[in-house]
């Protein structure tokens, strides 16, 4: 059997944030319920990376706020931003004084994500973060840091 429910935005408001199921029905009928900054998220969970680098679960809802704009929705996701931070530092040892100019018509060596896995690929004007002036200082960074890199990329 099936129903129909008639909801002003008003109602929907008011159901909104309660109930998962009913959240997810009630933003593809109601558009207008999502959220159009940060703070209009309310209460979020998730995971922060602690000053130590340790990644911790938080037990409460926190608001979102601009004093709380450190916490990932997932653990995997607070994992690769811990990678990208230690990758940022080796890159810039590997690299040393070069930066990548992604307006020059000049080969770059990047280390991208395709689908599940990772390789060495040349770009000119693709933005790749992992990116080296040479073939040969990709391949070392890649042997080297390999896991680094997956968890960046969340493999």
């Amino acid at each position: 059997m099936k129903k129909t429910i008639e909801l002003t935005l008003e109602q929907a408001k008011e159901c909104y944030g309660k109930d998962k199921t009913i959240d997810t029905i009630l933003l593809v009928n109601f558009p207008e319920l999502r959220p159009k900054k940060y703070e209009d998220l309310g209460k979020i969970n998730g995971y922060i990376i602690q000053i130590s680098s340790a990644i911790d679960s938080l037990n409460a809802p926190y608001d979102a706020s601009h004093i709380n704009r450190n916490i990932y929705k997932t653990e995997k996701e607070a994992k690769s931003s811990l990678a990208k931070a230690q990758l940022s530092q080796l890159m810039a040892v590997y690299r040393g004084d070069w930066l990548p100019d992604w307006n020059n018509k000049k080969n770059k060596w990047c280390i991208p994500r395709h689908g599940i896995s990772i390789s060495i690929v040349e770009h000119i004007t693709y933005y790749h973060y992992l990116s080296f002036p040479t073939r040969e200082i990709a391949q070392e960074f890649l042997t080297n840091f390999e896991q680094l890199i997956k968890e960046y990329y969340e493999l």
